[in-house]
């Protein structure tokens, strides 16, 4: 398929390479309790935030989190500060803003005065959490903001390996600048999660395109 999508024969010769990646060190995990439809989405931030904080619990280090809907991504990261809060753990830092994707002009305005990402930090770690590195380590939660550019993209990945905190969970938009391959330098990368499917957003114009 994909030779003939690009212009290839059937003649033409094809080399077949193994992966580098070791497939001892993959583990895939598939929840399939969570409803993250539209109409459900309000009811699932909270089982959300215990599968971030679970995965970060099992092994300290470097998460991204991707999410079909911004607006999904600021709900989230809003319920695990205020979960951080109610437990009694330090947050240090911005409070997420329901903000609207600006399109044409106003993208490029924001582009050039706002930053790539914001964040805040979980003093001590986790509530509840067992592993002691995870438990007396500082949490970094970073998430993306609207319109980046390829520069800013590259800042926010490499927030990953160059944050001072020991966990770092980084929560951007599925699609567009993160659609194909994010290189993290180090070894600091733990895992991927991904919330639901990638579809635009519902509106009258896709309708009537479709």
């Amino acid at each position: 398929l994909f030779r003939r999508l690009l212009g290839g024969e059937e003649s033409d010769p094809i080399l077949r390479l193994g992966s580098p990646f070791s497939a001892e060190r993959l583990r895939v995990v598939l929840t399939t309790q969570i409803d993250t439809r539209l109409r459900f989405r309000c009811f699932s931030e909270t089982a959300l935030v215990d599968q971030i904080i679970g995965a970060v619990k099992r092994e300290a280090g470097g998460y991204l989190v991707f999410f079909s809907s911004y607006q999904y991504l600021i709900d989230v990261v809003s319920a695990l500060r205020q979960r951080c809060i109610d437990s009694g753990h330090p947050v240090i830092g911005e409070v997420p803003l329901k903000e609207e994707r600006p399109t044409g002009r106003s993208r490029k305005r924001q582009s050039k005065k706002s930053k790539p990402f914001q964040r805040f930090v979980i003093e001590r770690g986790f509530p509840g959490a067992q592993s002691g590195n995870v438990e007396s380590s500082n949490v970094e939660c970073v998430w993306q903001t609207p319109g980046l550019n390829e520069m800013e993209r590259g800042r926010l990945i490499d927030n990953i390996s160059c944050s001072p905190a020991d966990n770092v969970i980084t929560l951007a938009g599925l699609g567009g600048l993160f659609g194909e391959a994010v290189d993290v330098r180090g070894n600091r990368m733990k895992g991927v999660i991904v919330v639901g499917v990638g579809y635009t957003m519902i509106s009258r114009e896709r309708d009537l395109v479709a």
